[in-house]
């Protein structure tokens, strides 16, 4: 059904498989989304890294959407006063 070699995309589905498992990563990714809206329905990361015992794969799915204001995307407005900040 899909190809390995260049990814499969269609009106509201993109898939992409990596052939060679050159790095430790996912190889697989699969997204459902809605273009007009610029939201994605979900995600799903399969065949993820297991030496650990991690995960074979991970499936994020969008639950609803409410807005969020614009201070939700700064770091104090999630600040914890007792987590150590390391600047880098």
């Amino acid at each position: 059904m899909y190809s390995t070699n260049k990814p499969y995309f269609k009106a509201n589905h993109f898939y992409m498989i990596w052939p060679e498992k050159k790095f430790v990563s996912v190889q697989k990714i699969e997204i459902w989304f809605d273009g007009s809206a610029g939201s994605i329905h979900w995600m799903l990361l399969d065949e993820l890294p297991r030496g650990q015992g991690g995960p074979k794969s991970i499936l994020l799915e969008l639950v609803g959407q409410s807005p969020v204001a614009d201070e939700f995307f700064t770091f104090q407005f999630h600040d914890v006063l007792s987590r150590r900040v390391i600047s880098e």
